[in-house]
């Protein structure tokens, strides 16, 4: 059996990596291959890396542009070398256009023996989240008219699952869960002293938007009493839109938060994560989060909300007696600032959180991932 692994939108190569790594290996044991196909891997880059986290219509373009190329040659590499099992991680037109219903249907047509699967990470893009009523509708008649080209789809959690059914009425028996498996980074940065010292540290890291709640964590941390907020230091680091940071800002009232408002390096992003104490995720609605995953593999202490989707990544195989640590009120900066006085006065199980999250960390291992792909691979 032949298998391909394809990600044209070269969002997040290390994942791609990560997974085609694990999957290679599992298949090495039997007669099976697979091969990665990612821009700058097989498929052309026309942005190079250290342009990738920037945003103008020139860069739009030139990635539809090399898209459509991808996609051109992806066509010709199927037809040709006989692909047993095409597997997409993102459709990276659908959000906007619908050019992919025809494009895997010319797939179908010159190569109706691939099976084709796709994993949905978000059951909504980041861009369809801040689209108007109309437009999610649009957004939702495109996604449902390309799917009608996909064997079978893969999510992460029960959760999405119910919620893929729910939005797009897909049949349950074409969808499968694939738990996301942690992200391992290829350094660890010791620890080093740059912090104040005898402070609790309060980290949020990634990308800083509305339905990630870094405003919900802005205004919970300065609820905090005095006797508190001296004890503690909060860092928000990632990118940050212009608008929203000096709205964030304009919360800060007791000028409480350390900002670093840019897209951090790997090394400097893992130095702040080893110096934090605790990682909050003030999240309103996530599908699956990447920074819950790479929080597990660093074995920090962990303040989610409520959502389903996190919930459920938590618990993994075992139960709630914990959801008293972990999870705060979706939405609400009193029930976070009352977990986070509980964390700053050691007021929890630590030993059992600590346990938790190094059960979770092997639990979501990138082998358990393969298998289970590749099983769904031969159904």
């Amino acid at each position: 059996m032949k298998y391909l692994l394809v990600d044209l939108s070269g969002k997040v190569d290390n994942y791609d990596k990560a997974l085609y790594q694990a999957l290679e290996k599992e298949l090495s044991k039997g007669k099976s291959s697979i091969q990665l196909l990612i821009p700058g891997h097989g498929l052309i880059r026309l942005i190079p890396n250290k342009f990738s986290q920037t945003e103008f219509i020139v860069k739009r373009l030139i990635k539809a542009l090399e898209g459509l190329i991808n996609y051109i040659y992806l066509l010709l590499f199927v037809s040709f070398k006989k692909i047993d099992v095409i597997h997409f991680q993102w459709l990276p037109f659908v959000e906007v256009v619908g050019i992919e219903k025809y494009i895997l249907y010319l797939l179908h047509v010159l190569s109706p023996q691939t099976k084709v699967i796709l994993t949905i990470h978000n059951i909504y893009p980041h861009g369809v989240k801040s689209m108007s009523d109309s437009g999610k509708q649009k957004y939702k008649k495109r996604f449902r008219d390309t799917c009608r080209n996909i064997d079978n789809i893969i999510v992460h959690t029960e959760s999405s699952k119910m919620e893929v059914i729910k939005e797009f009425d897909f049949v349950p028996d074409i969808i499968s869960i694939v738990h996301h498996g942690v992200f391992i980074p290829k350094i660890r940065i010791s620890k080093k002293e740059f912090l104040q010292k005898n402070k609790y540290v309060i980290l949020q890291f990634g990308l800083q938007t509305y339905y990630k709640g870094t405003d919900v964590l802005v205004d919970a941390v300065n609820l905090l009493p005095a006797e508190y907020s001296e004890k503690i230091e909060t860092r928000i680091v990632g990118g940050v839109g212009e608008s929203y940071l000096q709205e964030l800002k304009g919360k800060d009232s007791n000028s409480l938060i350390h900002w670093k408002s840019y897209f951090l390096p790997n090394d400097e992003l893992y130095e702040e994560i080893n110096n934090s104490d605790v990682l909050v995720l003030p999240y309103r609605e996530i599908s699956q989060s990447g920074v819950l995953l790479l929080s597990i593999y660093f074995e920090k202490n962990i303040i989610c909300s409520d959502l389903p989707s996190f919930v459920e990544t938590i618990h993994g195989d075992l139960d709630n007696s914990l959801d008293h640590d972990f999870f705060f009120k979706n939405n609400d900066p009193s029930s976070l600032c009352e977990l986070l006085m509980r964390y700053i006065d050691s007021n929890i199980n630590n030993e059992k959180i600590q346990y938790r999250i190094k059960y979770l960390k092997n639990l979501y291992s990138w082998e358990n991932a393969a298998k289970a792909t590749i099983s769904i691979y031969r159904k």
